[in-house]
C-alpha cells in the first residue's frame, strides 16, 4: 500500500469515528452554542450556522441539521465547518481529538460526548 493510502485509509477512519461517535448537540456543547429542545424529544432548534439569521432544526438522532431560511442541511462535519469556519482536515482534526480526548462515546447517563 501507497503512503497516499495509507494516509487516505486513516483519514476515512478517523471521519468514520468522528461520524458515528460526535453528534450536533455534542458540537453545540463543545463550541457553547445555545439550543433549545424541541418538545416531544423530535430534536433541538439553535442559530443557523450558515446564515445566522434563521433557526437551523437538529435531528432528534443529532446527527442532521436544517435551516428553512437559507436551505443549508448538512452533518455534524458540515454543522462543525460552519460553526467555526475550518477546512475539512482541520474540523475531522478537531472533532477526533474531541472525541478522543473524551474517552469514547459519551457518556451513557446523559448522552453528551463533552
Amino acid at each position: 500500500m501507497t503512503r497516499a493510502r495509507t494516509l487516505d485509509a486513516a483519514l476515512e477512519a478517523r471521519k468514520a469515528d468522528v461520524k458515528a461517535g460526535v453528534s450536533i448537540p455534542d458540537v453545540l456543547e463543545l463550541l457553547t452554542i445555545d439550543a433549545d429542545p424541541l418538545t416531544g424529544g423530535r430534536g433541538w432548534v439553535c442559530d443557523c450556522p450558515c446564515c445566522a439569521e434563521g433557526r437551523a432544526r437538529v435531528s432528534a438522532d443529532g446527527r442532521r441539521f436544517s435551516c428553512a431560511s437559507c436551505g443549508a442541511s448538512s452533518d455534524v462535519i458540515g454543522f462543525y465547518q460552519a460553526a467555526r469556519p475550518a477546512g475539512f482536515l482541520q474540523t475531522i482534526d478537531d472533532l477526533h481529538a474531541a472525541l478522543t480526548t473524551r474517552g469514547g462515546r459519551g457518556d451513557t447517563e446523559t448522552g453528551s460526548l463533552f
